[in-house]
């Protein structure tokens, strides 16, 4: 068994043996590998919450669960929701696979089967749970117009006004991460319907949010992630090696807002919905997922086939790793679309490759010191 010397930095749990023991990757790597705890490692994984990963001279590889794009003049391998397609050196995985959200995937998966019992026993309109206020507006004005027909019971921090009842609960840390997803269900199951609306709306970036109204069994009002949607010019119901098209959303177990015309469309067809039993029955009774496979157990084979590509090859040719570096790769990275990226104009369509050559002369911990790299350490896509 290959004996694996990792790090996990810049995350968003404590550093605690206790919780790199408990880490999603780490549980998975841990089945073909005997992975240890390093403060001397061979691998880091590192996420965007702080800079620690610049101390590391070693193979660097990136995840994130916001709708924030890799960097690979830092990052050597890269994890994340946008559909790139890089060579070996990146792989999609959306948010909602990490295992906090097994169980809502497990419960999605089944949730047609719910009883004419359980469907009519919702007899409440609908739930809305955000405690981030800087999410898109398009979130808001939603809430505000379908509060205009009936009241939307928000139960987050933000917006609250039901007083305070789930905030209490769930938010400053009162219960594990790990059981947030449950609470969610409790709270959200007593709804014919759920507004889960994304901070923002960019193809490939979806979270838990659509999954967790699915695992409480209610009809999810959805806006985000728009290549979900058959109308999108991202949607494949095939898979392809940049990760569209893995999973196909049965776009009638759903509302989703990206179908309709405009926002007063979408508000017309949920009160059709909320006035019609049979119609809220059939959209309940529908199946979640297209395919028929498990989604889990995919996506920790395809993050186990990643990494196995990676420990495959010797540590020393990984580092400073970039795209210059190998035939030119910048010109094989697809996936960094004009249209989707702050100051692409000025970075990636005429700055790129020059700035890679220039880096593969400067050592990668203080690459951030110069302007160029400076300029957009992190690129945060637009909405």
């Amino acid at each position: 068994m290959q004996h694996i010397k990792l790090k996990i930095v810049d995350w968003w749990e404590e550093p605690t043996l206790e919780n790199f023991d408990s880490n999603y990757f780490v549980k998975i790597l841990r089945k073909k590998y005997h992975v240890e705890y390093s403060d001397n490692p061979d691998y880091i994984l590192y996420s965007i919450l702080g800079n620690e990963h610049l101390q590391y001279d070693c193979v660097r590889i990136f995840h994130t669960q916001e709708n924030i794009a890799p960097d690979f003049n830092i990052a050597d391998y890269a994890l994340c929701s946008d559909y790139i397609d890089f060579l070996d050196r990146y792989t999609r995985m959306p948010h909602f696979v990490f295992d906090y959200y097994h169980e809502d995937l497990h419960l999605s998966m089944k949730k047609h089967e719910i009883s004419t019992q359980e469907i009519e026993s919702k007899q409440k309109f609908c739930s809305f749970l955000v405690s981030n206020p800087y999410g898109e507006g398009m979130r808001d004005y939603f809430f505000e117009e379908l509060c205009k027909y009936k009241k939307v019971d928000s139960g987050g921090r933000w917006k609250n006004n039901i007083g305070g009842g789930i905030d209490s609960i769930y938010s400053h840390c009162k219960v594990p991460f790990r059981d947030f997803p449950r609470l969610k269900r409790e709270f959200i199951s007593q709804y014919k319907f759920h507004l889960c609306f994304e901070n923002i709306s960019s193809p490939g970036y979806i979270t838990e949010k659509l999954f967790t109204a699915f695992g409480a069994k209610t009809v999810p009002i959805y806006w985000g992630d728009s290549s979900i949607s058959p109308h999108s010019p991202y949607f494949s119901d095939k898979p392809k090696s940049n990760g569209q098209g893995e999973y196909i959303i049965n776009p009638k177990a759903y509302i989703n807002v990206h179908n309709f015309s405009s926002l007063q469309e979408a508000i017309e067809y949920i009160i059709e919905v909320d006035n019609s039993p049979k119609l809220f029955a059939n959209i309940l009774q529908e199946k979640v997922f297209l395919q028929d496979y498990d989604i889990i157990a995919y996506y920790e084979n395809k993050i186990l086939g990643f990494f196995d590509s990676i420990f495959a090859k010797d540590k020393e040719s990984l580092k400073n790793n970039t795209i210059a570096h190998s035939a030119n790769q910048a010109k094989k990275c697809v996936g960094f679309h004009l249209r989707d990226y702050e100051y692409a104009r000025k970075d990636y369509a005429h700055i790129y490759e020059w700035r890679e050559r220039f880096n593969s002369f400067i050592p990668r911990p203080v690459r951030p010191l110069f302007f160029f790299n400076k300029y957009h350490y992190r690129y945060r896509k637009k909405s």
